[in-house]
Formats: structure tokens, sequence, C-alpha cells
């Protein structure tokens, strides 16, 4: 090629194949543009062309990239020092021109789609429910739409997605129990399949944590997805987590809706649910906040029966909002009559550990009445039969968990269950093959009692190892050994029953103390409401299934000691100022380009990392990053200019992080770390994406605005400058009894020469303070 035999040899080698087409043709398509419009422009200057408005756009176009370190260094440079007149000099700008086109060409080509938004989803808690404030525990978080719920509390919710995920920032208003609105950071996974969240309030209220997609397998029954059982494929249990009954049965599954109507006399409200249709009288519900020593709770329905339910001590682990509304009709379902005397209890899947005493007063009830009782849970899933008896004028009932329980009356003897199963595979099904035989059959003890061994063989005993071994799994088959245990010890006064109980019981506290020595691992930090909360249950429940006070004391736990807090800031600054002459123009140039970091440690301890004879935590954290552009290119030809701007900012961040702090053997020094995201829970990186806007005005005044460029931030922790130097910050502390804190500046300023003998100054600075309280008991 004539005419090209000057340029540098790494520039050619640059022109891969990729390139070389997309070159030619910008460089035939310029060429063909210029001379078009050459008549009536031309001015001669020594014999060569000046520059026209067209060249003059070209060559700005390609030095106000360089900004950008997109183009290879060496054709843009020669581009922008190379003559603009003759041939030589127009080659030299149509070859940087279309290199920068191929470049921008085959960046575009590299843009990645950003990952789906994840706008209908439900999330379980990882691990024990969440504890926040005075609201009842929560398991599920629940994403639809703008619509946030975190168990029963409910706010507003935006959505972004970004290269990182979908960021979803929240905002609870109010939530029972809890003092004040609640604000909701986090970030899901670009697969929707987790997330980990921040929750905010007043007086200090803060809370991690992690979730996952609730699914058929996690080990979590969701019935608002329709699960009825965990695991699937057990023996209980088919693949999509429903019961597996003998024999099989058809399932009717129908959305849940509530419908209310208003009366002079009663409010009706209609529960809709899998094949059956319950309607409560919620003018007439009474509720209740019980402690653990238990309480009693009446309502009185609309025909003047009284219901009573008494709930012993040691039966609640904690103080719980009882709610009982009377129950008007049940259609659908396996029932014998349909006149119907019962409550709706809530909360839904509320487990006791003790059985709370249902009692139904009727204004009217004969001594001889045949009666049949039934229980539901949710809104009418697995309606079935229940024991009930008659008891000196009133219909009793046994209840252990919510939601729903009660009894038909009927005019003659009841009917037995249609098709009861031959055997025992879920509890519910226990419970209707216990009220299927007759109590006054002669038979009916070694009957109920061969069922219940039966039922213990098949699907306790099984269970037991693993619970003491998996405390997670023990969390869902604890409530179902200690059902089984109650149900003997309240039916055959356990008669028969002493080795397998005392099995049982042993296994519980086994379980619970597997779960205690998980939660006692790290130390407790008495400001962590969450973890304080956590460890004060698991003891509760403990004692509450036979465990020794004296194990499981939160008294006795090691109280974290030497907790870290405080600030470390991040900021990157790319500086560029450039004033020279090129042929006629007289260029100015001005870059400024700002990335900042901000981390908060909460002394908050996630975990204890083994660390030899010295001390090793991870802290709770926050993340937050902001990064802005603002950058000129002004081309003075005396009788016009030609400008470039490029500008925008994005604030954002408040994700959850985590961080490591180790203290040396000799006390002398710490370090630290953004701990890798998944290690001990550690949360991913945060990330924050925002936009600038570029635009350019020409000669002759015409501006137009170009595609949106991106501002990215990202979580890193890399360029801390103490990292992998042997040595970390010093440890100067001489009294332990008294806060101690560091704090520093880091500042490293690296300079270099621009474009036109200009000066390029990169400045990257940390700064931080934090605090390390005393030891404890100080």
């Amino acid at each position: 090629m004539r005419g090209i035999h000057w340029l540098p040899g790494s520039v050619l080698s640059a022109f891969t194949p990729a390139v070389v087409p997309a070159m030619a043709s910008v460089m035939r398509r310029a060429g063909s543009a210029h001379y078009r419009r050459r008549r009536g422009r031309e001015q001669r200057d020594g014999g060569h062309l000046a520059p026209t408005g067209a060249r003059r756009r070209a060559h700005a176009t390609v030095c106000r990239n360089l900004g950008d370190r997109r183009l290879m260094s060496g054709i843009a440079e020669f581009a922008c020092v190379a003559p603009s007149g003759g041939p030589r000099g127009r080659l030299v700008v149509l070859v940087a021109v279309a290199l920068l086109v191929a470049g921008s060409s085959a960046q575009a080509k590299k843009k990645k789609v950003l990952p789906p938004l994840c706008s209908d989803n439900r999330y379980v808690v990882s691990g024990a429910p969440l504890v926040i404030g005075g609201a009842p525990l929560i398991q599920f978080v629940g994403i639809a739409g703008n619509s946030l719920t975190l168990g029963a509390c409910a706010g507003g919710l935006k959505l972004k997605a970004t290269k990182t995920g979908t960021k979803l920032t929240g905002k609870v208003g109010t939530c029972p129990g809890v003092s004040g609105p609640l604000k909701v950071t986090g970030l899901i996974d670009p697969t929707c399949g987790s997330m980990a969240a921040t929750v905010k309030g007043k007086k200090r209220l803060h809370v991690t944590f992690l979730a996952a997609l609730s699914s058929c397998g996690d080990g979590v029954v969701d019935p608002v997805k329709g699960e009825a059982c965990e695991p699937p494929g057990a023996a209980t249990c088919d693949g999509q987590c429903q019961p597996i009954a003998f024999p099989p049965t058809t399932n009717t599954t129908t959305s849940s809706t509530t419908t209310t109507t208003t009366t002079s006399s009663t409010t009706t409200t209609t529960i809709v649910g899998p094949g059956v249709v319950i309607s409560v009288d919620e003018a007439r519900a009474a509720t209740k906040t019980l402690p653990p020593g238990g309480g009693t709770l009446t309502a009185t329905g609309a025909d003047g029966t009284v219901y009573t339910l008494t709930i012993p001590p040691n039966a609640l682990l904690v103080e719980t909002a009882i709610s009982m509304t009377p129950i008007v009709s049940i259609s659908g379902g396996n029932l014998p009559s349909d006149s119907v005397l019962g409550v709706d209890l809530q909360p839904s899947g509320l487990r006791l550990y003790e059985f709370a005493d249902l009692s139904i007063v009727p204004p009217q009830l004969s001594p001889t009445a045949d009666i049949a009782g039934f229980t539901y849970e949710g809104d009418g899933d697995d309606l079935h039969r229940y024991p009930a008896a008659l008891d000196a004028g009133r219909i009793l009932l046994h209840v252990i968990h919510f939601s729903g329980a009660g009894a038909n009356i009927c005019v003659e003897l009841c009917p037995p269950p249609i098709d009861p199963p031959p055997q025992a595979i879920t509890e519910s099904q226990l419970e209707e093959l216990i009220a299927s035989l007759d109590p006054h059959d002669p038979f009916y003890a070694s009957r109920l009692a061969e069922l219940l061994h039966a039922y213990y063989d098949l699907f306790i005993a099984p269970d037991l190892s693993r619970m003491q071994q998996d405390c997670d799994f023990a969390t869902s088959r604890i409530p179902k050994a200690l059902a089984w245990s109650r149900t003997n010890q309240i039916l055959l006064a356990e008669e028969g029953f002493e080795d397998e109980n005392q099995t049982v019981g042993n296994a519980l506290v086994g379980s619970v103390s597997n779960c205690w020595s998980e939660a006692t691992a790290t130390c407790l930090d008495v400001k962590n409401t969450y973890q304080v909360q956590k460890l004060v249950q698991t003891a509760r429940q403990a004692q509450l299934l036979g465990g020794d006070p004296e194990v499981f004391d939160p008294s006795k736990v090691r109280r974290c000691s030497g907790l870290w807090s405080g600030t470390i800031t991040y900021e990157f600054k790319y500086d560029e100022d450039g004033d020279f002459q090129y042929g006629g123009a007289h260029e100015t140039r001005r870059t400024r380009h700002r990335e900042a970091q901000e981390w908060q440690i909460i002394p908050h301890v996630i975990a204890e990392v083994p660390c030899e004879q010295c001390q090793s935590r991870i802290f709770e954290a926050t993340w937050s990053g902001s990064a802005s552009r603002d950058d000129r290119y002004v081309a003075d030809y005396g009788h016009c200019t030609d400008t470039n701007t490029q500008m925008g900012q994005v604030d954002g961040g408040d994700s959850p992080s985590a961080f490591g702090i180790s203290i040396s053997r000799d006390q002398r020094e710490f370090s630290l770390n953004r701990i890798s995201p998944g290690y001990q829970g550690a949360p991913p990186n945060g990330v924050v994406d925002g936009t600038y806007v570029s635009k350019h005005v020409d000669c002759q005044g015409y501006e137009e605005t170009g595609l949106p460029g991106l501002l990215h931030v990202v979580e890193n922790w890399t360029p801390w400058p103490f990292m992998g130097t042997g040595h970390g910050l010093p440890l100067e502390r001489t009294d332990p009894t008294i806060p101690w804190t560091s704090e520093g500046q880091h500042v490293d300023r690296q300079e270099s020469t621009g474009i036109g003998g200009g000066l390029i100054v990169i400045t990257t600075t940390w700064t931080w303070k934090l605090t390390l309280e005393p030891d404890a008991g100080q």
C-alpha cells in the first residue's frame, strides 16, 4: 500500500484481520464524503489543504478519545502530532479514525447483556428465622413487583438490574412489634437463586441475613408455594414436596383468595384453600399476647358458642401473639356434617411444646351427641379428622399445632373417614387414623399403641441420629418427634412407650445441644440483638425439651471482648490537564475521573477464624461506592471552537459486607481484609452502576449527544497498600480498660506526561479510623 510505509511497525502489527476491513471501509467513506464537500470549501495554505470542518471533527474525535486509553497509544499519538496538511496527514487521520471505529465495534460486540431482573420470587432465610425487634420470627422474604414482605411486615420496593445481580432497596413503613420504619437494602445474585440483605431501623437496629430461593428440597416447607412436606423423594414426601398417601389421592389446587362480606351482626371472611372453602367471623375474633408461661384466650361465636384455648406453661418458646377466630362454615373436604363448631388459630404453622386444650361449649349440647373432630393447616390445607371427646358438657380437643380445629355434631352416628390410609405416612394421617378409632372399643388402647409404635419405627427413629448432627435438619424434625411423644403420653399415659420416649428425649436434648454448640462457637456480642435473641431461644428450647438449665445458660457464654468498629475509605483520582498548539488549533484538555469506596465496620462478630495464639474474627460491615466523570476537550481555531464534554455522577451502595481483623501474637500489629464472598457466610461484593453523558458542539454550533457511558464501581479491597507486605498496622494500645483508636491516611501520587506535554496525575488515598473497644469486664 503506497503512502503508509512510514507508519510505525507496532501500528501495522495492530491491524488484525478484524480491524483492516473496518478500517478500509471507514477510509473509503470518509474520503468520498470529503471530496464531495470539497468544492467551494477548499482553502490553500502553503500548497496544502487547511483543516476543513470535517477534518477538524475527525481529528478532534481521535485526540479526544485518547483520554479513554482505548486506542493504542502509538496510533493515537502519531495521529495527533502529525501535520494536518497533505495526503500523508489526511491518511494518518483516516487510519486513526478507522482503528477507533473498528475498536469501538469490537467493544460493542463484547458488551454483556445485564442479567434478568429478579422481580417475583420468595426466599427462605438461611439458618434460624430472623428476629427483628419484637416482630414475629421471619422465615420468608417475598418480592412481588414493587412489593416487599418480611414475614408479616410489608412495604415498597425498588429493583435495579446490574451486572452482578439485582439490587434492591425497600422501605417497610410499619411492622408489628417494631418501632418506626425499616430500611432494607441488598443484592440478589444474577441467577436469582440467593440474596444478601441488611435491615436497619431505629435504636441501632441492624440485622444482616442471607436467604436462598424457596424451592422444594430446601428443607423448609413453604405453604405459599404449595409445599406440604420436606424433603422430597423421602418415604413420606414425593418429588414435588407433596405427601405420599396410600391409596394415592388427587389434590385439586386453586389459588388462595379472601372475600369479606359484612352484615349487621357478623363479618364473614371466606378462605379458599385446596378444594376447601372456610368462612370465619372476623368481627368476633379474639387476640392476646401470651408469655412463655402460657395463658387463656376466649372467643364467642354468633350462635353463642364459647371457645376457650388454654395454653399451659412451657408450651410456647417465646412471647407470642395468638388469634382465635370462630368458623362460620366449611365446604369441601371429608367432614361428616354441616354443623361446624371450630376456630381458626393464628399464627399459622405455630408448633407448641405441650398440648393446649381447646374447649368448645355450645348453647345446647346433648350428653349423648356424637361428634367428629377436625383440624387443618394454612388456608384449609390438609383438612382431616382429629381426635375429639365430650367432657362435662363441652367438646375437648388437644391441640399441638395451628391453624384450625373444631368438631362436627352429627344427628346420628358420625360416619368414619372415607378410605382412611392403612398406614400413617404423615403427621396428619396419623391424627386421622387415631380419630378413626373408637375409644369405646375394648381393643382401642392396643390398636392405638400398635399404630404409634409403627409410626415410630418408620418415621421417628430413622431421623434421630441425623438430628443430633445437623442443626438445620433438627429444626424441621424436632416438632414431629415431640408431637409423637406428647401424643402417647396424653392418650396412653406413656404406658408401653417408656423406652421410646426416653430415646426420643435423649435425641431431642442431643439435637439442641448440637445447635447450642454451633450458636456458642462464636463469642456473644451483647450488642447484637439478633445473636442474643437466637441464643436465648436456643437455651429456652433446650430447657423445654429437658436440657439442664446449668448447661444451657446464656449468662455463662463467653462474651466478645476487644470489638472493632470504624470507617475505611478509598479514593481514586485521575487528573489530566493539557494546553498546547496543534496544527491550526489551540487544544486544551481537562480530565477528571473520581471513584470512592467506604466501609463501615460494625462491632458484631459473624465468626471466629482459627488462629493459634492470636485473635482473628470476622465482623459485620457495610459498603458504599461512588464515581464521577467531568471531562472537557476544546479545539480553538480562532474563528470557531470544537468542544467535547463528558459528565456524570453516581452514588449508592449501603450493601452488606464482612471484614476479617486479626491481631498478631505479640499484640503489636493488626491486619484487616475484606472476606471473600461465601466464606463463613460473607455476602457478595457490592456494586454501584450509573451513566455519564457525552456532548459535542462543532464549529458550526451544531450540538449532538452521544450514547450514555458507564460509570461502574465494584467493591474492591485489592488496592489496600498494606496487603501482602507481611506487616500490618501498628497496635499501640497500652491500657486495655479504655478504647483505643488507630487513625491514619496513606496517599500515593503518580505523575506522567500526557498529550501535548500535559500533566497526568493519578492519586490514591486510603483513610481509616478504627476503634478497639475495651476487653470484657473492663
